[in-house]
Formats: structure tokens, sequence, C-alpha cells
């Protein structure tokens, strides 16, 4: 593939996140109950969803690198909410708050995957496909130095195949984070109406 119709491809990527950020934005008005798990669960959300859009910010001025460093915490913080949401007792929320006990991520992944509509084992999956790579970015790992080296510069070398396809799972994810919210707010008709967009899409 030449290296104009990448360049589309990426452009063509972009709008398509943008203007589904826009539509779920325009759509965040649910009302969530005001116990203290249930704020803390959409507070997550809402962070999450707040990585998606900083990473198509960073993207669209072509820093790739630090927009890659913020898939995982986007990932960790729809699943932190998750747990939250569906999991946590009042135990581990009291130690939660307290930072005394953060959960690791394998931790919330088994958790999550007992309860209705994960059994599959979605989640373990999609973990098993990004973590490592995910992980590089982060933490500034070889996947990050090996990207800004090539035979006579030291710079910024990123594959805009390996960014389309980062910015179609963080939409993935962000959409994700929407449907908890919907469930966190009982919505079920607003839910119905995100998964038709999500698959419109794909």
């Amino acid at each position: 593939m030449s290296k104009d119709e990448q360049i589309r491809r990426l452009m063509r990527q972009i709008a398509l996140n943008d203007s589904n950020i826009i539509w779920l934005d325009s759509k965040q008005d649910i009302d969530v109950p005001t116990d203290r798990k249930s704020l803390l669960s959409a507070a997550i959300f809402d962070q999450a969803r707040e990585h998606h859009k900083s990473i198509m910010v960073l993207f669209k001025l072509r820093y790739f690198g630090s927009g890659l460093a913020l898939v995982r915490p986007l990932f960790e913080s729809y699943l932190r909410g998750l747990w939250i949401q569906r999991c946590a007792d009042e135990r581990e929320i009291k130690k939660f708050i307290k930072s005394k006990d953060i959960k690791p991520v394998q931790y919330l992944i088994d958790r999550i995957e007992k309860t209705a509509g994960f059994e599959s084992g979605i989640l373990s999956a999609s973990k098993k496909s990004i973590w490592h790579a995910a992980c590089g970015f982060t933490h500034s790992g070889f996947e990050q130095a090996s990207r800004r080296l090539s035979e006579d510069d030291i710079g910024p070398n990123y594959d805009l195949d390996e960014i389309i396809q980062s910015m179609k799972a963080v939409l993935a994810y962000d959409f994700m984070t929407f449907l908890a919210m919907c469930e966190l707010g009982s919505n079920n008709e607003l839910a119905n109406e995100v998964l038709e967009r999500f698959r419109l899409s794909n």
C-alpha cells in the first residue's frame, strides 16, 4: 500500500473516531444513581472516555508515541470502573478510596468475567492481544524505543497501519465504556442505540 493511501486511511479513521466521540458526548446525559459505588464507577468511566479523546488529540498532532502510551490507561480505566460497578464489595471500595489496595488488571478481569455478559472471556482475549505492547508503549519499553529509530535518524517512525488499528481498538473501548455507563443508569433504550451505532462504525 502506498504512503498516500495509508494517509487517506488514517484520515478516514480519525474522522470516524471523532464523529463517534461527538455522538457519544451528545448522548451522555445519563442519570447515574447517587450511591458511592455508582458515582465512583461513573467517574472512572468518564476518565476512560477522556483518554480516548486525548489519544485522538495527540494522534492528530502526530504525537503517536504519546497517544499510544494512553491505550493501556484507557483499557485499565474501563476495567476498573466495571469491576467497581459489578463486583467490588463495600470493604474493597473502602480500600480503593484509601489507595491501599489497587487491584491488578488480571484480578479485575477474572472477577468481571464471572458476571453476566462477559463469561465468554472477551476481556481476557482483548488483554492478550494488546497488553504486552500497551505496557511497552506506556512505560517507554522497546515498543516505543524501536519506533523512534531509523537508519539515519532518531525520531518518530511509527507504522500508520499500526496507528489505524490502535484507533479502531480505542474506539471499541469507548463504546464498551459507554455501554457500561448505560447499564449503570439502567438505560436499555440508549444502550440499544449505542450498540447499533457501534455496529455501523465497524
